[in-house]
């Protein structure tokens, strides 16, 4: 009998560490159980900012992409209702991103208004996108941008995670491709004629990293 209860005790534990692996478990500790999305579902309901007790954890998954692909910057942008992230906010054209949990070394501040970029809402729509031209962090770096959706376990997009990835050398070859540059294309929503095949292995490379890391972020069945 006792031999018994051993293996259902066993079994029960068994059973209780698998449910805290879940993402979205309600049997489970929040903290624990929820997936990074959710978890930032929950950030933004708590409206603590910086403050909310998982924030730092957050941060740091961002960090480790950072360091793991060697990006300059790794972030998650929401639309803004009235200066804050609002889930349920508009997010058409001219609607504001703002950055929110930023992992880099020196991070802006909760809430910096990104503005409206068309691969911003191309993101939060399902698509994972691409800036359609690089842009200078300095006059020694140019960074090429690309986004993608990020999932609760509801199946909804809770912020788009933002990549920018180090382009000196493709964008020093083809200035006209650096919005920063006199020689600019112009180009902000659509892209014409041929594209340079540095140009697209970048923009693919870049698009591919923001997929890759934003559907870790995502609740996973």
């Amino acid at each position: 009998m006792k031999r018994k209860s051993k293996w259902i005790i066993a079994l029960l534990s068994l059973i209780l560490v698998f449910s805290l692996a879940a993402c979205g478990s309600d049997d489970a500790d929040e903290a624990t159980a929820d997936c990074w999305a959710d978890q930032y579902a929950d950030l933004l309901d708590s409206g603590e900012a910086r403050d909310y007790a998982d924030y730092d954890s957050m941060k740091a998954a961002l960090d480790g992409f950072r360091e793991e692909c060697e990006a300059t910057y790794v972030y998650v942008l929401t639309p803004g209702t009235d200066g804050e992230p609002d889930i349920n906010g508009e997010y058409g054209e001219g609607a504001s991103f703002l950055i929110t949990v930023d992992g880099s070394e020196d991070p802006d501040d909760w809430g910096v208004d990104y503005g409206w970029e068309i691969q911003f809402t191309e993101a939060w729509e399902g698509t994972p996108a691409a800036a359609r031209s690089a842009w200078d962090d300095s006059d020694e770096l140019q960074c090429w941008s690309a986004f993608a959706p990020v999932y609760d376990s509801e199946g909804n997009v809770v912020c788009i995670l933002g990549i920018d990835y180090p382009c000196t050398e493709v964008a020093q070859a083809n200035p006209e491709w650096n919005r920063d540059a006199e020689e600019w294309n112009g180009f902000e929503d659509e892209i014409t004629g041929e594209v340079p095949a540095d140009v697209q292995e970048m923009i693919d490379k870049v698009t591919a990293l923001a997929d890759k890391y934003a559907k870790q972020l995502s609740y996973q069945e």
